[in-house]
């Protein structure tokens, strides 16, 4: 099945094992641009997908069946934000310390005289995308690039065309050949059991994104590299005291139309505080109202049968239920509300569904979420300023790595941290090297035969010297 699920195939019919080979070759050779060199030719692309540009028309045309033209809208304006030469560079400064972290040692601090640290690549990283976020892809390439790495992709097989096309506008912007030659696209399917071992094998670092059968394609000790998992994820909302209004309402469908509910900052639950007067019941009646009125501002795209019934199951499973009651009632309504004491065992991805819990207090809102807490990433909070630290203390806790508020789910930015960690940092390795004298080195010690203080001092100053003499070469 190599190659089938997606018109881009970089590798052609050669075999994977000479693929990876060549992006070994491609990555050395990268180590030859300088962090701002490679920021100043990704550069390039931004002019390319401008608002106005072929390339963002041609986007637009690719994901708007299955993402939405309004998503698709926001994804390339953060697209084009997301590669300028400043972005680049903050981000760069941000996530791995500096602007030549991979080229100089860095002295940790005046108080660490002799201590050094430089960051390193890890070398030929492999990223199997997801399908749910055509902007993974670029993003993956970027940061790969911008950290030294050359990077094979494996696109998922809901691909509908838009790696292919940000690939392509890397060759029209003509950016450096060395950047070019350490990125390549390989397409396989879950049977091809040869193309996964033969990454597992040869990947110096594996980053997987998607749910639970793509993370089980690569456990961490069948593969010779670091593996990083970035799936599944779940992401809630959250209604605190005297919150719960007709803003909160239609900024929280937006949210949840926006993704389709395929992103970890699409919603699936909403747990809503009940205390000063305030009903999840009646929330749910005016989420339900604000989700009709969103479908005229976001279409939903179209969906198939097997879709359509993922989507009108759960009501009717509501009406067998004691503790659920349906809200939906609009014929029109693309989306299902239910109202249900206690959240489900099982959550779909994408089914247009969400679930209004009630709560009465944070002790009861952490025991709700404590079966879900391996699962957690975003939360979209509406609360008062007073409520934002407390609330956002046990959330941590339980395992949520992003606090959001409400009508802000928007495609991802360069910069930002990702599952508790900045991406890049993940795509490094930090060596450290201590050049003080010890204390085997002193005289006081009782080795008549070790070098004075001075003289290991002065040994340790010629070593950071060559160091920065040959990270300057």
């Amino acid at each position: 099945m190599t190659g089938e699920a997606t018109g881009l195939n970089t590798s052609g019919n050669r075999p994977l094992e000479s693929t990876m080979a060549e992006l070994k070759t491609a990555q050395r050779a990268l180590q030859t641009l300088s962090q701002r060199e490679i920021a100043k030719s990704l550069a390039k692309l931004a002019t390319l997908w401008r608002e106005d540009s072929r390339w963002y028309r041609e986007a637009l045309l690719l994901a708007r069946n299955s993402f939405g033209e309004q998503l698709c809208r926001l994804a390339v304006a953060a697209l084009e934000e997301n590669l300028s030469f400043t972005r680049l560079c903050g981000t760069m400064t941000l996530e791995l310390g500096s602007l030549n972290a991979l080229e100089r040692w860095q002295q940790l601090g005046p108080e660490c005289t002799g201590h050094v640290v430089k960051a390193y690549p890890l070398g030929v990283v492999c990223q199997i995308l997801p399908g749910n976020n055509f902007l993974a892809g670029p993003m993956a390439i970027i940061q790969c690039l911008l950290s030294k790495n050359a990077l094979l992709l494996k696109p998922s097989q809901q691909e509908q065309g838009f790696l292919e096309l940000f690939y392509r506008s890397m060759h029209e912007a003509e950016l450096d050949p060395r950047l070019l030659a350490a990125v390549r696209v390989h397409a396989w399917g879950r049977s091809d059991q040869h193309e996964t071992q033969t990454v597992q094998k040869l990947a110096d670092a594996i980053v997987v994104w998607g749910g639970s059968a793509a993370v089980s394609a690569f456990p961490q000790h069948l593969c010779k590299g670091k593996v990083v998992y970035y799936g599944p994820r779940l992401g809630i909302g959250l209604i605190a005291s005297a919150c719960a209004t007709w803003e909160a309402a239609l900024a929280l469908a937006w949210d949840i139309c926006l993704w389709e509910q395929r992103a970890c900052s699409s919603p699936r639950l909403i747990f809503v505080r009940e205390d000063e007067g305030q009903c999840a019941r009646a929330f749910s009646k005016l989420l339900d109202d604000a989700l009709v009125v969103m479908k005229q501002q976001i279409k939903p795209p179209p969906t198939d049968l097997e879709q359509s019934c993922q989507i009108l199951t759960p009501r009717e499973l509501s009406c067998w239920q004691d503790d659920a009651e349906l809200i939906t009632g609009a014929a029109e309504s693309a989306h299902t509300v239910i109202w249900t004491k206690n959240p489900p065992d099982e959550l779909g991805v994408g089914h247009r569904l969400v679930y209004i819990i009630p709560y009465a207090s944070d002790a009861e809102l952490l025991s709700k979420l404590r079966p879900y807490s391996a699962m957690l990433q975003t939360v979209l909070l509406s609360a008062k300023p007073s409520q934002w630290a407390g609330l956002v203390d046990g959330l941590a806790n339980l395992g949520v790595t992003q606090v959001i508020s409400l009508g802000n789910g928007l495609p991802g930015r360069l910069g930002y941290p990702h599952e508790g960690e900045y991406p890049m940092r993940q795509l490094i390795k930090l060596v450290a090297v201590n050049l003080q004298a010890g204390p085997f080195m002193h005289p006081s010690a009782g080795n008549p035969n070790g070098p004075s203080v001075v003289d290991a001092m002065v040994n340790s100053r010629s070593i950071l010297v060559e160091c920065e003499r040959q990270s300057h070469d």
